[in-house]
This record gives structure tokens, sequence and C-alpha cells, in this order.
């Protein structure tokens, strides 16, 4: 039967390629074995052992060793036994890297997918392992979330930052705060139209919420400081006029507003504004 014609399970390109060849199982599960007893030798005591286990790793075909340390990351061994093995992994080369990240499936068991986000970070220089982590803090389980992002938050660049503020859209509760945290302390300019649309001010008809996540928002956009969001925060600082038909904002987003004017580059508008703001009514405000 020509390739491509044969049907079933079984790839029709292998059947016809081994038409006449007895499988050798018994092979197969020798060197699956080999491999699992290799790992297992990584993490005993003697040093010597463990140095031979690790060069006869390095040695593997890229895609066994890859299976082989990809079933024992994900077992229940020790979190040191688990980095031995990705350190396995690293150590056999950039092949063998390659053919680990091809092996791991985002939609593993909860459980598995936590024992893999915990070796991770030991491969942050491969370019898969950002939009592995990104797959995770976007669709995987609540439980891999906060560990993924953790991981996430240690890498730099661009990529990673965008990664945050997508993460940020769809986030709820201390996830969403903690990523607060984290657009301010990368100074994310990307996140400013955002944050200024959590803060926006509202038509008198309209219901104030989330009070404290604004004051926060404020105060992050505070903390990136682009002189960009100096209109938009005394919007929020100062109270609007009567004939505006805008809501004067609570007074914890207003003290915050005006933490943030402190925080940017100082021009005679912010200046002037926050030399108002020292006579406001509300205690709040004027400190």
């Amino acid at each position: 039967v020509p390739p491509g014609e044969a049907s079933g399970e079984e790839d029709p390109t292998s059947q016809y390629k081994y038409a006449d060849v007895i499988p050798d199982v018994k092979h197969v599960e020798q060197i699956e074995k080999d491999l699992s007893l290799a790992f297992e030798d990584l993490d005993v005591a003697d040093t010597r052992t463990k140095g031979r286990a690790m060069a006869w790793l390095a040695e593997q075909e890229p895609e066994k060793l890859a299976a082989a340390a990809l079933r024992r990351i994900t077992s229940d061994i020790s979190p040191k036994a688990r980095r031995l093995a990705a350190g396995a992994i690293q150590k056999a080369g950039r092949n063998s890297v390659e053919a680990f990240f091809e092996e791991i499936n985002p939609d593993i068991p909860v459980t598995q997918l936590l024992k893999l986000i915990n070796v991770v970070d030991m491969f942050v220089d491969h370019p898969k392992v950002i939009p592995l982590l990104r797959d995770i803090t976007l669709s995987g389980p609540s439980e891999t979330v906060q560990p993924a992002l953790d991981v996430l938050e240690q890498l730099p660049g661009k990529e990673v930052d965008s990664a945050l503020l997508d993460l940020f859209d769809l986030a709820a509760g201390s996830t969403k705060l903690h990523l607060l945290y984290l657009l301010a302390k990368r100074k994310i300019l990307d996140a400013v139209p955002v944050l200024l649309d959590v803060i926006k001010p509202k038509w008198i008809w309209e219901r104030e919420t989330r009070i404290s996540f604004q004051s926060k928002a404020c105060r992050t956009l505070g903390l990136i400081g682009s002189p960009q969001t100096a209109e938009k925060l005394i919007a929020v600082a100062t109270k609007p006029k009567l004939w505006a038909f805008l809501k004067t904002k609570p007074e914890p987003i207003r003290a915050a507003a005006t933490w943030a004017l402190r925080k940017l580059p100082g021009n005679e508008r912010i200046n002037t504004v926050l030399e108002v703001l020292k006579n406001d009514k509300s205690l709040r405000v004027r400190k």
C-alpha cells in the first residue's frame, strides 16, 4: 500500500516504511528502562555515579531523552530530583532542549503542570519559554496562573510585558493587584491607556465602582511616570465644573491621583494644579 492511502490510527507512511520489519519492542522497552534508571542515578548520594549518569544521558537521542525527562519531571519525586532531571536536558544541548519543549502539552493534569513550571526557570534563554508561560497564565488552570506568573515576572523584555498586559485584562482579585505592581515595577508604557480607562471620570448619572482599585491604578500611573497621563490625572484629582456633568471622584481616588501627579516630571501646569490642591477641603487630597 503506498504512503498516504492506508487508514486507521497508525501513520500510513510508517506502515509502508516498516511493513517488512519485525518490531523490536524489547529493545525499545530496554532503552526506556535504561533512561529511567539513569535519571534515578542523578539523585543518589555518590558523586561519581551522578557524574556517569549525567554524561550517559547527554549522549542519548534528543527525542527519547526529552520524553523520559518529561516523565521524570512530572512524576512524584523531590524538587531536587526534578531539577536534576531538567539539568540533564540542559547539559545534553540545544537539540535535547528543543525536543523537550516539543514534548510539553499545556493541557496535562494540573499536578503535573505545576511540577513542570517549577523547572521552567532553568530554560529562560529558550524562545519557547515565554509563549509557554503566556499560554498557562492566560488559559491554564487557576492553580497554575500564579506559579507561572512568578516565573514570567523574572524575565526581561517586551514579549513578557505584552503577556503581562494581556493577563491584566483577564485577571481578577489578588492576581490583578499583583499585576498592577508589575506594570509599575517594569514601567510598562503600553499599560497607560488601559489604566487611564480604569480611572476615567464618570457622568453624574453613572455609578462609581472599584474605588480601591482605581486608587491603586492612579498610583501605578504615577510610578510608570508618563507625562502623557498628566491631564487625565488632573481631571481625576480636581473637582469638575458644574456644567461638565461629571462626578467628583471619591476622596481616596482624588488623593491617589494627586500623589501620582507629584511623581510625574514637573511642569508649570502640574505645579499650578498641585498648589491649588494644597487648599482642597479634603485632608487626604491636601496631604
